[in-house]
């Protein structure tokens, strides 16, 4: 894909996914444990956004490239599992193909009121 910059301070993670020099993508993800629990850190991944002018090969790639990125970064912060709350109402069976391209495992579902 290109370029990663990761900035990092305190559980909290910022990373730009790059192509040929230009910005194509970004996440944010947070390290933490669970309310009242002494059990492992777990990482909450708040935002990935990818370029929507991209051609759809392109916007599957950076996106892949950051969902990597988190995991590395949730593995250096010894944080399991890796939480996406996906926040979509558009095109839900394409959303759904790429997370588990990306590994993921549906757990649950989002309500809005």
């Amino acid at each position: 894909m290109g370029d990663l910059n990761v900035g990092t301070e305190s559980g909290i993670t910022g990373i730009i996914a790059e192509h040929n020099g230009a910005p194509v993508g970004i996440a944010w993800a947070t390290a933490d444990e669970y309310l009242l629990s002494d059990g492992p850190r777990f990482v909450t991944v708040h935002l990935i956004a990818v370029d929507l002018s991209l051609r759809p090969f392109r916007r599957a790639k950076a996106f892949l490239t950051l969902v990597a990125a988190v995991r590395q970064w949730a593995a250096s912060q010894q944080a399991s599992p890796v939480c996406f709350h996906v926040m979509t109402g558009t095109r839900l069976a394409s959303t759904d193909r790429l997370m588990k391209a990306a590994g993921a495992q549906c757990v649950g579902g989002s309500y809005v009121v």
